[in-house]
């Protein structure tokens, strides 16, 4: 799919196309984002290409810019208009999302490993089913634990030492920013060190 496919994509997808021209910087925290790549191409005499794009989750949307750094986006896909499956591709771990509207074309994109694609799933079906998938409210959940834990750490038998390193460890966790994952940079704090997002759910426990 080229760049002219693209635009008519954006077009028919988003509000309003004076959205495209928000910063990549600019749209805050975002509900989730990382590197991925667009399947390009493979119709007519055109080769098949992959294209590497930052994407953003942002209110329900999927906005892709070409690196993080980005003034404009290169499209916007509003997340309710898909559906998201498996994607067979040789050589690549990829999922598509499938467009609700008649003779609109589906869009293949493929992550580095099979952690990454499969929370992108995750997350894209999270907002298909009206879920808040805020990064905060996330991040919260990683350091809650369940309530066998939550048993085991505050019973009047724990070591109150170990309960309050337990506390400890999960403030931190709590106020640790997290606007960026595996391949990007944090962008919208202006810092240039990479910064990698956790990819599970578990609860961080002391052993």
């Amino acid at each position: 799919m080229d760049l002219k496919d693209n635009k008519k994509i954006s077009s028919k997808k988003i509000a309003d196309n004076s959205e495209l021209n928000i910063p990549c910087r600019n749209l805050g925290e975002s509900d989730f984002e990382g590197w991925l790549m667009k399947k390009a191409g493979g119709h007519g005499l055109k080769p098949i290409s992959w294209k590497k794009y930052w994407c953003v989750i942002k209110s329900g949307n999927i906005y892709c810019y070409k690196t993080s750094f980005e003034s404009s986006a290169d499209y916007i896909l509003v997340i309710k208009k898909f559906s998201i499956e498996d994607a067979d591709e040789k050589k690549k771990i990829a999922f598509r999302m499938k467009p609700h509207e008649e003779n609109s074309k589906s869009l293949i994109f493929a992550g580095d490993n099979e952690t990454d694609v499969k929370k992108w799933i995750e997350m894209i079906n999270l907002v298909i089913s009206g879920v808040d998938i805020s990064l905060k409210k996330s991040n919260l959940k990683d350091v809650i634990p369940d309530y066998e834990e939550r048993k085991r750490l505050y019973s009047s038998k724990q070591p109150i030492k170990e309960r309050k390193q337990y506390r400890a460890s999960a403030y931190i966790a709590a106020e640790k920013e997290t606007t960026a994952l595996t391949g990007g940079f944090n962008t919208r704090r202006g810092s240039f060190n990479p910064q990698v997002k956790p990819l599970s759910n578990t609860p961080e426990t002391d052993d």
